[in-house]
């Protein structure tokens, strides 16, 4: 003690004589037939990391050159202590995630490694569990990161408890979660860890004073550990994640061979469609829009088509989606803006369309979250002399859900330029009746669903009466999508519906073939196609199209 109090070597050259000591702990020491000692103090920077204690079965004075020897010594030993202590420290920032004390990215590779070794020779399989907090972000951007951080906390500690003992828990960055299990019989077991993980963040958390609800999305890869190594589990995990998230979250997949195939797709697509654009891949197709009761065509929906260069003509399912999820549909939306615009213009300026006729553009939520697209229509326009009562912007009910004062902002600026808003796919979301009252809505297109049915469906025609009375009401015009029978046309026509559009009249063509099939100038737009089947042939896609 009296060392590390004044930081320097302590010199005992008698002990039976020493008055520094005291008697309990001389008689230990002279016990132990020791008459002389050095106590050296170990310290670094300030920090005190022990004390040497060296006794000699003599009396010694110390020579200066032997004090000086000790000393060095006692330096040396702090300065590798000191470095073992640092060590540690990187060691443990290297391998632990110093928010919630759980192991990091690198330690899981390293445990990973060490579970396939322990299990090699057994006929248990090993799996992986990839967790990720559903709306996290909400959180964070709503309460705070403080908050944010705090919960990821509390998160840990329940999913710890809620694995088996054998079982490793890692956080890997974010708000996502590992789990690596051990010595798994089947798949049985591991979806009865991956319900304890959901059951046990299913009660809400208190967190600052805030009571927070969460669920989780959960994706789970399970191996043979003769075949499995923890990148390849983590790879599947994550693709059995994405699956879940897409089935609506608050749920764990399981990784299949299916599910695979899917992914390789998906990459494949989003690398192909980084150089789509650029590579004049991408073509517009037109669905004629008729009006109901003069059977003349009023307007386009400008529909977007990819013709890969190795793969043909995509499905549009395949890559909308990704579109959005790669930030790839802004520039691609407003190339399709121009090219639809251009489109029209020059219609119009051959006298091939009506002065009245429009032509309407699809916008997903995503592109209606760009402050700038408002400016970008306004100088499109302006550039190719179009009136804006020539452009309908299509979007759909559920986007509007999004972000509503954001929303109304940018519809609100598309209506101060003369454009049109549409209401997509309406009656397949929420049905907000507070959307028609405060977005400014004029068209309001009934949804294919309820339009397939109307034949045999009591209720689906009950619905689409329904829909038109109260559009009606609004002034709204009312558009029909997917008609494909006459029956159904003429359905629609005693309800007063005003526009009508599908496979009954014509499918989805390029701009050539709706101009040699409807556009002929000396007869306009008088020509009717309900005598020819080519313009009722081919396979209806379900999913709206930019």
């Amino acid at each position: 003690g009296i060392a590390m109090l004044s930081r320097k070597m302590e010199i005992f050259p008698n002990i039976e004589k020493s008055k520094r000591i005291s008697p309990e702990i001389k008689k230990i020491i002279l016990r132990e037939n020791v008459k002389s000692l050095l106590v050296i103090p170990l310290y670094y920077q300030n920090e005190a990391l022990g004390a040497i204690t060296i006794g000699f079965t003599y009396n010694s004075e110390f020579p200066d050159d032997e004090k000086e020897l000790f000393q060095t010594i006692g330096t040396s030993i702090s300065l590798a202590l000191a470095n073992a202590r640092q060590f540690e420290r990187l060691e443990s920032l290297a391998t632990y995630d110093n928010l919630t004390d759980l192991p990091n990215r690198n330690a899981l590779n390293q445990d990973c490694l060490i579970a396939i070794k322990e299990n090699s020779n057994k006929k248990d399989c090993l799996g992986l569990i990839l967790i990720d907090l559903d709306r996290f972000k909400e959180i964070n951007d709503t309460l705070g990161h403080d908050v944010g951080d705090e919960l990821l906390k509390k998160v840990a500690i329940r999913i710890k408890r809620s694995v088996r003992e054998e079982d490793t828990v890692a956080r890997i960055g974010g708000d996502e979660f590992t789990v690596i299990l051990s010595a798994l019989k089947d798949d049985i077991d591991a979806s009865k860890v991956a319900q304890k993980i959901v059951e046990a963040v299913r009660p809400p958390f208190n967190v600052c004073g805030n009571e927070i609800f969460i669920t989780i999305s959960i994706g789970i890869a399970v191996g043979d550990t003769q075949n499995s190594d923890g990148k390849l589990l983590t790879k599947q995990a994550d693709t059995a994640l994405y699956r879940a998230k897409n089935l609506g979250r608050n749920t764990f997949q399981f990784f299949t061979p299916e599910l695979d195939a899917k992914a390789k797709d998906k990459l494949f697509i989003s690398n192909s469609l980084h150089r789509a654009l650029d590579a004049n891949e991408f073509e517009l197709y037109y669905q004629p829009q008729v009006d109901v009761k003069g059977d003349m065509i009023v307007g386009f929906e400008a529909l977007l088509r990819w013709h890969h260069p190795t793969s043909g003509e995509l499905e549009p399912d395949r890559f909308i989606p990704l579109l959005e999820e790669t930030g790839l549909i802004n520039p691609v939306g407003r190339w399709i803006f121009n090219t639809a615009s251009n489109q029209m213009k020059l219609w119009l300026d051959d006298g091939l369309v009506s002065p009245e006729s429009t032509m309407s553009v699809n916008l997903s939520v995503h592109q209606m979250r760009d402050n700038e697209f408002p400016l970008f229509v306004a100088s499109a326009i302006k550039s190719l002399d179009l009136a804006a009562k020539h452009l309908i912007i299509e979007i759909t009910e559920t986007s509007l859900m999004a972000d509503n004062p954001r929303i109304l902002t940018f519809l609100q600026a598309l209506q101060q330029l003369g454009i049109k808003i549409s209401m997509d796919d309406f009656g397949t979301g929420y049905s907000s009746l507070s959307y028609l009252k405060k977005f400014p809505i004029d068209h309001l297109k009934i949804d294919r669903s309820f339009i397939a049915d109307i034949l045999d469906d009591p209720s689906d025609a009950s619905i689409v009466q329904a829909i038109i009375a109260m559009a009606r009401s609004l002034g709204l015009t009312i558009i029909a999508e997917g008609v494909d029978a006459q029956d159904k046309l003429k359905i629609l026509r005693n309800l007063g519906c005003d526009i009508y559009q599908g496979y009954f009249y014509s499918k989805p063509l390029p701009a050539k073939e709706i101009e040699d099939r409807f556009l002929i100038p000396q007869q306009k737009l008088a020509l009717s196609p309900h005598n020819s089947n080519i313009y009722r042939t081919g396979k209806s896609s379900n999913s709206k199209l930019h």
